[in-house]
């Protein structure tokens, strides 16, 4: 065979047929087919899969090494014929290197509660700490004092065959709907004075991939006076 090229080399073996070990080159038949039926029986066996190299001598002391370059080796579970041989040689570069397809990311779910740690009075002069859950709407009562949102665990899970992990946006808005601080990540760090009575809206949104995924919502209704739970509507109206 001719050197200092690459060549594309092929071996297909059918132990029950007396012509099936045969040898292609650049698609071609290679010299004379050959008789395998007398190789039966499993092939498993304690010994690596070695290409390219073998160990002979007493007790396998002496290595010997393919004289050149090997690439884009490919094994079948079955026994090719020519013309599948033929055509990945004519293939080329198109029929060894497969295309690879962008993982699919989706939506899956929270896995851990989603838990928001927040503090009446600031980190300095902290008067009340509490946290809330996905979905919940919390009363603080005030007198003017800062509020902050530090944080929240929990942890949302993507699906999908790309083995990504889910990022988070987040936002808070004031009663008006005016944006008082947004970001990225889990480090979730506001400090606000609620200037204003209302609903005060916490939105952590997960993200797989490039997929928005079912947000996570959060209200904390500040007021300055104690009122049963079922008089915050009544004071709505």
């Amino acid at each position: 065979m001719p050197t200092g090229r690459w060549l594309h080399v092929a071996v297909s073996v059918d132990r029950d047929d007396p012509t099936g070990l045969r040898f292609y080159v650049n698609g071609a038949p290679h010299g004379p087919d050959l008789d395998p039926t007398d190789r039966q029986g499993s092939l498993t066996n304690p010994e690596q899969l070695r290409i390219g190299a073998t160990r002979t001598g007493v007790h396998d002391l002496f290595w010997w090494f393919f004289n050149g370059r090997i690439d884009e080796i490919e094994l079948f579970n079955l026994v090719l014929t020519p013309d599948e041989v033929f055509d990945i040689w004519y293939a080329d570069s198109l029929g060894k290197c497969k295309p690879v397809r962008p993982g699919i990311c989706e939506c899956g779910e929270w896995t851990h509660p989603l838990r928001v740690d927040y503090i009446i009075g600031g980190p300095r002069k902290p008067i009340f700490p509490g946290s809330a859950i996905c979905g919940e709407t919390v009363r603080l009562f005030t007198q003017g004092q800062r509020i902050s949102i530090i944080n929240f665990t929990g942890d949302f899970t993507c699906t999908g065959d790309a083995n990504c992990l889910a990022e988070y946006t987040w936002e808070l808005t004031d009663p008006l709907g005016a944006l008082i601080k947004g970001g990225s990540g889990k480090n979730i760090n506001v400090n606000f004075r609620a200037s204003k009575y209302g609903d005060y809206t916490l939105i952590i949104q997960p993200i797989c991939g490039n997929k928005e995924c079912p947000p996570c919502e959060i209200t904390f209704y500040v007021t300055t006076i104690q009122l049963p739970p079922l008089e915050k509507e009544k004071e709505k109206e």
